[in-house]
């Protein structure tokens, strides 16, 4: 009983140890995801998915899967490339750190487009 006892403490005291860290997550974002998936998670584009409020668990996944090249849009897309090199640089503590940042954002209202919009467009041109 006491190595059970014991056993459950070390993993409570493990998870704690290697939560997340959102303020990096939110440094990262704004450094290399802002362009495409807007700082705050809210998409520049229909085509670009928002990740306000996704669960982590699920961007963490899909950030792993792009960087094992498991995840592909039909035909290679010029987005999946996009989005396999940049989580080909990404460690398991900025993916989880990133995740865990735009899950703790509000969920973007219907319709929403950021900020940056005007911006990329004006870029564009």
């Amino acid at each position: 009983m006491k190595k059970v006892l014991g056993l459950a403490i070390f993993l409570a005291v493990a998870q704690v140890a290697q939560a997340a860290n959102i303020e990096a997550g939110k440094d990262l974002a704004a450094a290399v995801c802002a362009a495409c998936h807007g700082a705050n998670g809210v998409s520049v584009s229909d085509a670009v998915p928002n990740l306000a409020a996704q669960r982590a668990a699920y961007i963490e996944a899909q950030l792993k899967l792009y960087k094992d090249g498991m995840r592909k849009a039909p035909g290679a897309t010029s987005p999946t490339l996009t989005m396999q090199a940049i989580a080909a640089q990404l460690s398991a503590e900025d993916i989880a750190n990133t995740a865990a940042y735009f899950a703790s954002l509000p969920g973007a209202a219907a319709g929403a487009k950021s900020t940056q919009l005007p911006n990329l467009a004006k870029a564009a041109a």
